[in-house]
């Protein structure tokens, strides 16, 4: 990570998963390369917003994917930020039902209020089209920190 200007940061990376012999690959286990580089605006329009920009190179069971995402997150109030925004994966695991996904286009929106003193809720929706069809995630969270 590299901040370039008072308002703009560049983040990469790069992150190889490997399986150790090639005859236990399959799903949820397979060799996968992935190289981003993320542009992040602070203060974008006025001083409550903030873009990212990314782009991400896949490399997976010979399979190569360019591809890209972005995030627009603004605070309307100081205990209320919303944001909005979509990503790439080449493979995802859904959480709720351990399956595995493929070729997966991610886009959400996001609303996080701080209701007290350490209580927080976040509610999120996801729309998800993958290789398998379009899925929709409707979260809702309840945080107490203490």
């Amino acid at each position: 990570s590299k901040t370039l200007t008072e308002r703009f940061t560049l983040d990469g990376g790069v992150s190889f998963r490997r399986v150790d012999d090639a005859s236990d690959e399959g799903t949820y286990n397979r060799d996968v390369d992935r190289y981003y580089a993320t542009g992040t605006l602070d203060e974008f329009l006025d001083d409550q917003n903030v873009f990212a920009l990314t782009g991400s190179y896949w490399d997976g069971d010979g399979r190569d994917h360019w591809a890209w995402g972005a995030d627009f997150t603004r605070d309307f109030t100081e205990d209320l930020e919303g944001a909005i925004g979509t990503f790439y994966s080449l493979y995802k695991i859904d959480s709720e039902t351990g399956s595995e996904r493929e070729d997966v286009r991610v886009y959400y929106t996001r609303i996080d209020y701080d209701i007290a003193e350490g209580w927080n809720t976040d509610l999120s929706y996801e729309y998800e089209d993958s290789d398998v069809g379009n899925f929709y995630t409707l979260r809702a969270k309840l945080s107490w920190r203490f």
